[in-house]
């Protein structure tokens, strides 16, 4: 269940039903107050992290986190990745998407960038995507973990509180568009680019459709040098600290 908490964190005995089942849940939190309470109030680090400690006094359930990142808070991720550790839980930073208040969406090839300082610095352990991408390598696999899923409608279903379900989180209204996200996706074309088709990162940059358009959006001349080199930082430091990734 993915929720803001902040419903909980005002009423919390309406949700002691979910101390009876074994639902996980995910909550979010990002640097830079584009994270709302309400229209107006930003969720801080205090209130946050007074949330975190409270669920795990009251519910004894684990907690993880999402962060959104994007231009105006790229240089707290690390920062971000810390503060998870020092809770206990797992943080999961995705690059930013048209979608919803934003306007403007976070490359990829940064976003892999910063997966390689994360991997780099020992903290992949509490950031979910860059722990999936040194696993993938190091088995020579996939994985069950959103954006490297490659048939989401076999694996995934997502009920939104307005009672409706689809296979992605992305499948939203999004800015007044007439359709939704995943809708304008089903248009996509299989890959990036023909040079995607030889390349050994393939898996890396098309597996998710929505991924692969946004990728083609906003692809720069400079895309496939920062992706073979963010990929190679985190493939050369996974063989180098096996260990960091057995289960």
């Amino acid at each position: 269940m993915t929720t803001n908490l902040w419903n909980w964190y005002k009423n919390p005995e309406k949700w002691d039903v979910l101390k009876r089942y074994d639902v996980h849940v995910c909550t979010s939190f990002q640097y830079g107050g584009k994270r709302k309470i309400t229209d107006s109030r930003p969720l801080t680090e205090d209130i946050f992290v007074d949330m975190v400690e409270k669920w795990k006094e009251r519910m004894n359930k684990p907690l993880s986190f999402i962060a959104v990142i994007d231009k105006d808070n790229r240089d707290t991720a690390i920062q971000t990745v810390k503060l998870a550790k020092r809770h206990k839980m797992m943080c999961k930073l995705n690059p930013c998407f048209v979608s919803g208040r934003a306007t403007e969406s976070y490359p990829w090839d940064r976003t892999l960038e910063m997966y390689a300082e994360i991997v780099e610095s020992g903290l992949s352990y509490w950031e979910d995507n860059s722990y999936h991408i040194a696993k993938m390598m190091l088995r020579n696999t996939n994985t069950q973990a959103c954006p490297f899923v490659t048939e989401c409608e076999q694996s995934f279903v997502v009920l939104n509180p307005d009672g409706s379900v689809h296979h992605c989180s992305t499948d939203v209204r999004t800015n007044g568009a007439d359709s939704s996200i995943i809708r304008f996706y089903y248009r996509d074309v299989p890959v990036v680019s023909s040079d995607c088709l030889t390349c050994p990162w393939y898996q890396y940059c098309n597996t998710c459709r929505v991924y692969r358009q946004e990728i083609r959006a906003i692809k720069t001349p400079e895309y496939c040098e920062r992706v073979n080199t963010s990929l190679e930082r985190i493939q050369t430091w996974a063989n180098n600290h096996k260990d960091y990734f057995d289960d």
